[in-house]
C-alpha cells in the first residue's frame, strides 16, 4: 500500500480498457475519495491518454484512504483503490 505525509497532493490514476482489453475512455468518469473520519470528496478527473484518467487530492488526514474512478458507457467499470496517510510527528 502507497503511503504518504499529510499535505502531500496525491495522484490517482485508473486505466479503462474495454471488453477486449483495450485502453478506451467512458462517457464520463467520476472520482470518489473517502478520507479516514468518512467524509468524502470527489475531484475532477482529466484524460492524459486514450483509457488513463487521473485525479488529485490534498491528504489532510492520518489514516486509511480509500477511493474509486467510476466510468460510464460505453467503458462501464469501477476501479478502487487505497492509500495510507502517515500521522506527523513535528
Amino acid at each position: 500500500m502507497r503511503t504518504y505525509d499529510r499535505g502531500d497532493d496525491v495522484g490517482l490514476e485508473c486505466l479503462f480498457t474495454s471488453s477486449a482489453g483495450v485502453a478506451a475512455d467512458p462517457g464520463s468518469v467520476t472520482v470518489l475519495v473517502r478520507k479516514p473520519d468518512g467524509s468524502s470528496v470527489s475531484p475532477v478527473a482529466a484524460s492524459t491518454v486514450t483509457g488513463t484518467w487521473t485525479a488529485s487530492v490534498v491528504v489532510d488526514q492520518s489514516g486509511h484512504w480509500f477511493y474509486s474512478f467510476t466510468g460510464t458507457s460505453p467503458v462501464v467499470v469501477v476501479e478502487e483503490g487505497q492509500f495510507y496517510v502517515r500521522e506527523r510527528k513535528a
